[in-house]
């Protein structure tokens, strides 16, 4: 049977041979360590670590040095590539919103995404405006509970991840209760930290040095349970990579993800 196989091997030309080297390669690794390894060889003979090369879809590079700080301060430092991508805008709950658009964040870059949909909500107004709050940028927030007692309010991000195209997005919710100051305090930040006070401090987070931001934060939160749970397996990301194909969702199931949630 041995002589029969090379004499097939022998037939094959050139061409053919260059083209199913890799295959036979992978196929060599799979007998002598397992499916496992092989999984993982294979991922780097065909491209590497190119899925490690998470798009971070935001505008705002602020933001981006403050993720990769807090990720790094959870001991993940994630090689994070901003993209600033015009994404759909939907309505919803904010978690189903984080999970839509991580998705097409993660169709529109071709491979692993990531995306942080913040909310602030404040509890005079029901909750509003919510993940809203960006078409609120021009809006004095002070001014608009004037006519208030209750200043409570709570900001909220939904880190949302996608190893790529037609898989499932994982989002990680964190809160910050606190309360709206009666007038912008402090140059740091941005968006609207100079309005938000958290519970248990006497600054806003814009008069917070980035350390203590980055300690208390609704986002510091978020990012905590995604770098726990990546960091669950030392090998998590690089199997991730080998197991892309997942079944595809349809355009209908656009809002389906899978909640990793502590209590908030």
């Amino acid at each position: 049977m041995a002589g029969n196989r090379a004499a097939r091997c022998c037939c094959l030309s050139g061409s053919w041979l260059r083209l199913a080297l890799p295959l036979l390669l992978v196929a060599a690794a799979t007998a002598l360590h397992g499916p496992q390894t092989s999984r993982r060889r294979a991922v780097r003979a065909f491209g590497g670590d190119e899925c490690l090369s998470i798009k971070f879809v935001t505008g705002n590079a602020m933001k981006l040095r403050e993720v990769e700080a807090i990720l790094s301060q959870n001991g993940l430092p994630l090689p994070l590539e901003q993209c600033d991508l015009d994404l759909d805008e939907y309505q919803g709950v904010a978690e189903d919103i984080a999970a839509a658009k991580c998705r097409l964040a993660a169709e529109a870059t071709g491979g692993a995404a990531m995306i942080d949909d913040t909310s602030l909500c404040l509890e005079a107004l029901g909750g509003m405006p919510g993940p809203y709050i960006k078409w609120f940028s021009h809006v004095d927030l002070p001014r608009v509970l004037e006519g208030y007692e209750c200043k409570r309010a709570y900001a909220q991000s939904c880190v949302a991840f996608s190893v790529g195209p037609g898989s499932v997005p994982l989002v990680f919710t964190g809160r910050a209760h606190g309360v709206i100051v009666d007038a912008p305090r402090g140059d740091a930040g941005f968006g609207w930290d100079a309005c938000f006070k958290p519970d248990g401090h006497d600054a806003t987070f814009a008069e917070m040095d980035a350390a203590t931001k980055n300690g208390i934060s609704h986002r510091s939160r978020a990012l905590e349970q995604l770098s726990n749970y990546l960091k669950g397996d030392a090998d998590l990301l690089v199997a991730l990579c080998a197991e892309r194909v997942m079944e595809a969702q349809e355009p209908e199931d656009r809002f389906f993800f899978h909640r990793r949630r502590k209590e908030i």
